[in-house]
C-alpha cells in the first residue's frame, strides 16, 4: 500500500503538470492541448507522408472495418465573432479566395488514386463560413469533391452556412451537386447578445428568409441549426427564446453548444477568470436543462441532454430533434451502438484528419511549389498516436467536460476493459474519492475543469507526468520549441 506521503507527491506532480500546461496555453485558446497528444511523438509531415499512412489504411476501409468522414474547410467569415477561438480569415478579396479553392481541389485530386473504391460515410463541408464563397467557388469546390472521391448514397452530406450568406442560387448549386442537408450558424436571436458577440447584423427576418430559399429544393432534406449558451448577456431565458422562434420554423435539429471563448473574451467580460466563466456556464446550462424539457415537447421536438445520454459528444450540451425527422436524421443517434465515425480526412487549411491509432494532423497552409504533384506543398503538424496514448485521448474526451465514460462503450471501441487497462489509477482515483462508478458509467466528482484536469493525470504513470514536466520547463527556458 502506497504510503501517505508518497501518494500526496504524486498529487502534487500533477498539480504542477497542470499549472504549467495552463501557462503554454497560446493567445487563440482556453482549451488545454489535449494531454494524450502531449505525450505522443510530434513532428511535422508532408502531403507525401500522410498519402502513404493513408494506402497502409485503406486496405482495412475497404473491407468494411472502418468508417470515413471526409470534411471540407473554407476558413473565411464575414466578421470575427469576439467570443471565437478558431483561425478564421475574413474580408478576402475574390481572387484570394480563388485561389484558395483552386489548391483545395487541387489537394482533393491528389487524394483520388488512394481513395478509389472508398465511400465516405459522411461529407461536411465547414468553416469559418462556407457560404461566404461565390456560387462559381461553391461550384468548383462540388465538382471537386464528385471528381475525386465516392461518397455513400445514403450519406449525410451538410454544408455549413451563415444565414446572411443564403441565396437561392447557392442552394441551387448544393441540391444540384449531392448536398442533402444545410447547417445555419445562428448562436442567438437576442439583439443585444448579438451585438456584444459582433454579430449584429443577424436578426430572425434573415433567418426565416434562409430557411425559406433552403426549402425551395426538395432535395435539401434536413436543415440544422447550431446555437451557443454562455455568450455574455445570454440567459437560460434568452437561449430558451431562442429555440422557441426556431421552432416555428420546423426546424429539423435544433443544436446548443457549450461556448468555449478565447482568453480576450475572458479577460474582457469575466475578470480575466475561466474559472468565473465556467462556474457561470453551468449554472446556465442546469437552468436552461429544467427550463427546455417542457418547452420542447409542446412544440413537437425531443429534447436531449448529450451529456446523460450520449457522452461520446463531449462539447455538445442539448439537441431538439423534431419529432418528425427522417431516418438520416436519426442515424446521428447510434453513438451506444458502436457504429462510430473513427477515421476522418481533411482537406484544406485548418482541417483535421486522424487515422484511428495511427496520426492525428491539421493542415498548416497550402504553398505553391514542384516538390508535389499538381504544383502543391501541404505541411500538416501531426502527433502519431499509440494504443496506450489513443486509450488515454478517449478518457479525457469523456472526462474532462465531465460528461461520464460508459465502460460498456469502451470495450465497443478498444476491445478491452477500462478496469483492466487502467486498475492503477483507477484504484488511486477511488481512494481520492475523486472518481465514482455508477453501472457502467465512470464520472469525475471535481466541479471545475482544471480539477478534473488533475484528476485525469491518475490515468498515467508518474514517469510520463515527470517527462510532461520537464518537457514544459525546457519549452519556457527555451531548450526546444514543441509543435
Amino acid at each position: 500500500m502506497m504510503s501517505p506521503g508518497l501518494f500526496e507527491k504524486e498529487l502534487q506532480l500533477r498539480k504542477l503538470f497542470v499549472e504549467l500546461i495552463g501557462k503554454k496555453k497560446d493567445k487563440h485558446s482556453t482549451v488545454y492541448p489535449e494531454f494524450p497528444f502531449f505525450f505522443e511523438k510530434h513532428s511535422e509531415v508532408n502531403l507525401g507522408d500522410v498519402k502513404k499512412l493513408w494506402q497502409e489504411r485503406i486496405e482495412k476501409v475497404k473491407n468494411g472495418d472502418n468508417d470515413i468522414s471526409l470534411i471540407l474547410s473554407i476558413p473565411f467569415c464575414r466578421s470575427r465573432c469576439e467570443y471565437c477561438s478558431h483561425y478564421r480569415w475574413t474580408d478576402k478579396q475574390t481572387s484570394e479566395v480563388d485561389i484558395y479553392v483552386r489548391l483545395l481541389v487541387q489537394e482533393m485530386r491528389s487524394y483520388k488514386d488512394i481513395f478509389k473504391g472508398v465511400q465516405f460515410k459522411r461529407l461536411q463541408v465547414m468553416g469559418g463560413s462556407p457560404s461566404r464563397l461565390t456560387e462559381k467557388q461553391i461550384r468548383d469546390v462540388l465538382v471537386g469533391v464528385r471528381e475525386n472521391f465516392d461518397v455513400e448514397k445514403d450519406a449525410t452530406q451538410y454544408f455549413d452556412f451563415n444565414p446572411k450568406d443564403s441565396s437561392r442560387g447557392k442552394m441551387q448549386i448544393l441540391a444540384d451537386h449531392g448536398i442533402n442537408g444545410i447547417t445555419f450558424g445562428v448562436q442567438s436571436l437576442d439583439p443585444e447578445v448579438l451585438r456584444w458577440a459582433n454579430r449584429g447584423y443577424q436578426d430572425y427576418d434573415t433567418i426565416k428568409k434562409a430557411v425559406g430559399d433552403v426549402r425551395e429544393f426538395p432535395s435539401l432534406k434536413r436543415i440544422n441549426v447550431e446555437m451557443l449558451i454562455g455568450l455574455w448577456n445570454d440567459t437560460p431565458q434568452t437561449v430558451l427564446e431562442t429555440f422557441v422562434k426556431l421552432a416555428k420554423l420546423k426546424i429539423d435539429l435544433v443544436r446548443v453548444y457549450r461556448l468555449s471563448p478565447n482568453p480576450s473574451y475572458v479577460k474582457k467580460y469575466y475578470k480575466n477568470s475561466k474559472e468565473i466563466f465556467d462556474r457561470q456556464l453551468e449554472e446556465k446550462l442546469r437552468i436552461f436543462e429544467k427550463l427546455a424539457a417542457p418547452v420542447a415537447k409542446d412544440l413537437g421536438y425531443r429534447f436531449i441532454s448529450i451529456s446523460e445520454d450520449y457522452p461520446d459528444q463531449e462539447s455538445l450540451s442539448f439537441d431538439f430533434l423534431l419529432e418528425k425527422h427522417d431516418p438520416m436524421v436519426r442515424r446521428k443517434y447510434n453513438f451506444r451502438k458502436g457504429d462510430l465515425i473513427l477515421d476522418c480526412l481533411g482537406i484544406g487549411v485548418d482541417s483535421e484528419s486522424k487515422i484511428s491509432g495511427v496520426i492525428y494532423y491539421k493542415n498548416d497552409g497550402f504553398a505553391s511549389s514542384g516538390k508535389e504533384r499538381d504544383g502543391l506543398e501541404v505541411m500538416y503538424q501531426a502527433t502519431f498516436l499509440s494504443t496506450k496514448g489513443s486509450k488515454f485521448a478517449y478518457i479525457v474526451k469523456m472526462l474532462e467536460n465531465n460528461t461520464g465514460l460508459s465502460t460498456i462503450q469502451y470495450e465497443r471501441v478498444f476491445g478491452t476493459d477500462i478496469r483492466d487497462d487502467f486498475k492503477v489509477g483507477i484504484r488511486k482515483l477511488q481512494r481520492l474519492r475523486a472518481l465514482t462508478i455508477s453501472g457502467d458509467v465512470l464520472s469525475l466528482t471535481a466541479k471545475v475543469k482544471e480539477e478534473r484536469l488533475v484528476w485525469l493525470l491518475f490515468f498515467i504513470d508518474n514517469k510520463t507526468v515527470l517527462s510532461g514536466i520537464d518537457r514544459c520547463i525546457k519549452e519556457r527556458s527555451g531548450i526546444f520549441d514543441a509543435s
